[in-house]
């Protein structure tokens, strides 16, 4: 398993690489406007798709480290609802033009 899994590491590591403009992990967005690579890239942890779905790889991962009282207190409380935030009265908006392409109703 872990020669299976060093394999896949390695592969996928080629395949980001040689792929920059366009590829199933990161999308094809980038792909019509490519230009030549010029610097090695270093594949990040987030972009390994492949390897990290790997039980045995997962053992491997650095274990986070336990929230502190600040930073748990932080990922809960949300921000509170502002009254009125808008423009103008509340309940009211405002009426669109219409234009050439509109149909009617």
């Amino acid at each position: 398993v872990a020669t299976c899994d060093q394999m896949i590491y390695e592969r996928e590591e080629k395949y980001i690489c040689e792929t920059p403009h366009g590829n199933v992990v990161k999308g094809w967005d980038g792909f019509m406007d490519a230009k030549q690579q010029t610097t090695k890239k270093t594949v990040r942890p987030e972009e390994r798709m492949f390897s990290s779905s790997s039980w045995s790889m997962y053992c491997k991962l650095p274990k986070p480290e336990p929230m502190s009282e600040v930073d748990r207190h932080m990922a809960v409380s949300r921000p509170q609802k502002r009254e009125n935030a808008g423009a103008g009265k509340p309940g009211r908006r405002k009426r669109r033009k219409k234009n050439q392409f509109d149909e009617e109703v």
